[in-house]
């Protein structure tokens, strides 16, 4: 087994490649990370919002998608998957880049959401709603403004 970063830690922080070459997501942090954080609410609030869980699906399907244009494997309905998993552990989830956001500190935005949305945009793959969350985040990302 093989450990690499994962496309971007959105997916999971590490992902495992088993020899089928099919990444095996450890934790359900997937995609909601930058989400919450963009949203200041919890997965359970962001959930209960009236595009809440539209927006996780958007973009899941684009790191999905980009992931795929660049050559990494996963299993068929992981969007389905992850969704029932952040939907079964969304009182329990906490984000490290949403503490971070709400204590000032710097955000690791280009390791997480950032590299999916760069490595889709270098394959031709639009990111629509993950542009839109970096953006939203892009000018916190040194810590809060003064």
């Amino acid at each position: 087994m093989t450990v690499m970063p994962c496309l971007c830690a959105v997916f999971i922080i590490i992902q495992y490649t088993t020899h089928t070459g099919i990444s095996q997501p450890n934790r359900v942090a997937f995609h909601i990370v930058p989400i919450v954080t963009a949203a200041r609410a919890s997965l359970s609030e962001v959930l209960a919002m009236e595009e809440g869980m539209n927006t996780i699906r958007t973009v899941m399907e684009e790191i999905v998608a980009s992931g795929k244009a660049n050559g990494i494997k996963f299993p068929n309905g992981i969007v389905d998957t992850k969704l029932e998993d952040a939907v079964s552990e969304a009182d329990e989830f906490q984000s490290s880049l949403q503490s971070d956001f709400n204590r000032g500190g710097k955000l690791e935005l280009d390791d997480i959401l950032g590299a999916a949305v760069r490595l889709g945009r270098e394959a031709g793959i639009p990111m629509p709603a993950s542009s839109a969350m970096v953006l939203t985040l892009q000018k916190f990302k040194g810590g809060s403004p003064s």
